[in-house]
């Protein structure tokens, strides 16, 4: 039976493409292919429910995308929920999500209330959905809403790096996630210490099928770009990710001009669409971006999806990856660089925070660079667009380390073992 008749007043059903796990064969051993099938045996019909609070524009809607039509394909009935909450709420999310990675922030009682308020309200509408074997409650906004509902198994996926948490708001939130059966994080080094509540560690992954990692032709995306100002004869650098202080723009930036007294015709393409309603900060930070942007015609920002005319985000996403020589994510905290996978599966050479997950993406010096300062990932950017050899190289081997690790065949395999462990 779908749910999509009981839709509830806060939480919508999300509607996703069907996918076929027979397309992803040529990633997976025949081992691999066995196992899987196996898992599916065993745990066909189990209903899943996955909740999170962006429809687009953030990480999580982009695995769950491609997570749950798989899911789907091998006979479990999964299905994806997102919260249609007022933006007061979401205000008070990012504050919970900034502390969470280390920003000294503090709720007042109004806030903790707005918090408290939606996730009774998001427990509610479950209650009068049919019930699911495994509910997956995806990051801290939707964490809470342990406190009124319980069936099944109860899951917190922790997407975010916890490695240096704001103590007062993981005190405030500790007695919602030791209420859940299991909490999934990407990396051991993210789990909470003092919370015995079982653990499992899950690392994102990309669909290399989805348009915005297909291969596409040079030639088109030259005509893409050309049609936003940028030059395909020139060097070109890129940073992918939506505009919030952790993926430092600003040093991204920094990193540009220094790198630009070595290369004077290097082009910068900043691509941060205005997309994920969890995350009214972005706005702000692209004001700061615009400023330190101005007057040099050879940084080209994207933050307004209407901007690009018949071309979907996705692909200039693409585009831009394909085409540029060096990409870069210079983030600050990053649970897991979504971003940065996408462009090593272009082949590309990539220049990234030493930080979070990224760490477990890039090996330093074999795939790419791992980078602290914006002068140090400017000598890197050159490094890598005057020595062709290197960047090919390393290209390569970035490509396969994606292959081997980071893609989404992988993730559903991950998931699967989850669910047995419960099942």
């Amino acid at each position: 039976m779908c749910s999509m008749a009981l839709s509830p007043s806060i939480l919508r059903f999300r509607e996703v493409e069907k996918k076929s796990l027979s397309d992803y064969f040529q990633f997976l051993s025949l081992k691999k292919r066995e196992e899987i099938r196996r898992s599916a045996e065993h745990l066909a019909g189990k209903r899943v429910v996955h909740i999170n609070t962006a429809p687009e524009g953030g990480g999580v809607a982009e695995l769950l995308k491609s997570l749950v039509p798989l899911e789907r394909d091998i006979g479990m009935k999964s299905e994806w929920w997102t919260v249609n909450a007022p933006p007061e709420f979401f205000v008070v999310t990012k504050k919970i999500h900034n502390a969470l990675q280390s920003s000294p922030l503090s709720l007042s009682e109004n806030e903790k209330s707005m918090y408290f308020n939606v996730n009774k309200k998001i427990a509610s509408d479950l209650r009068g959905m049919e019930k699911a074997d495994i509910y997956i409650i995806h990051d801290p906004q939707p964490l809470a809403l342990i406190r009124d509902f319980r069936e099944g198994v109860m899951i917190s996926r922790m997407h975010i790096d916890l490695s240096n948490p704001n103590q007062e708001i993981l005190s405030f939130l500790k007695p919602y996630i030791r209420a859940y059966d299991c909490i999934v994080f990407s990396m051991k080094e993210f789990a909470i210490p003092g919370v015995r509540t079982k653990k499992a560690y899950i690392l994102p992954a990309i669909d290399p099928f989805t348009p915005k990692n297909i291969h596409i032709d040079e030639t088109l995306c030259c005509k893409i770009l050309q049609g936003f100002g940028v030059h395909s004869d020139r060097p070109l650098i890129t940073q992918i990710s939506r505009f919030d202080p952790w993926k430092d723009p600003l040093g991204v930036i920094q990193a540009y001009y220094h790198a630009k007294n070595e290369i004077p015709n290097l082009q910068l393409v900043l691509v941060g669409f205005a997309e994920a309603q969890d995350d009214p900060e972005a706005y702000e930070v692209f004001e700061h971006v615009k400023k330190h942007a101005s007057g040099d015609p050879d940084i080209v920002v994207f933050f307004d999806p209407k901007t690009l005319g018949t071309f979907t985000n996705e692909m200039l996403v693409n585009a831009v990856q394909t085409s540029a020589d060096v990409v870069v994510q210079k983030s600050l905290k990053e649970g897991f660089g979504l971003t940065v996978t996408e462009a090593m599966w272009k082949g590309k050479a990539v220049v990234a925070g030493n930080v979070g997950g990224i760490k477990k993406q890039i090996r330093n010096g074999k795939d790419g660079y791992l980078v602290d300062t914006p002068m140090e990932a400017a000598g890197r950017i050159v490094e890598l667009i005057r020595n062709k050899k290197l960047n090919v190289r390393l290209g390569k081997s970035a490509k396969t380390r994606v292959k081997q690790n980071f893609l989404m065949s992988r993730h559903l395999e991950d998931h699967l073992q989850l669910y047995k462990n419960f099942m």
